[in-house]
């Protein structure tokens, strides 16, 4: 199954085809295997909200010079 797209929007149903795509990607896997992908894709999720954090507050900064 492919990655889903999703609206610009995010709707309920993008939340369905999200939860659809993860448990057809990681169906057949062990728990440790389940446990060691959501890791890693939390820590590339923080990393993401990082950097937009990042810069939010560099553009708010430079809007207020």
């Amino acid at each position: 199954m492919e990655k889903p797209i999703f609206s610009p929007a995010f709707t309920v149903e993008d939340i369905g085809k999200l939860r659809e795509w993860n448990y057809e990607r990681q169906k057949h896997m062990t728990e440790e295997e389940r446990n060691a992908d959501n890791a890693r894709r939390a820590a590339s999720g923080r990393a993401r909200l990082e950097e937009a954090r990042r810069r939010l507050r560099t553009d708010v900064e430079k809007s207020k010079e």
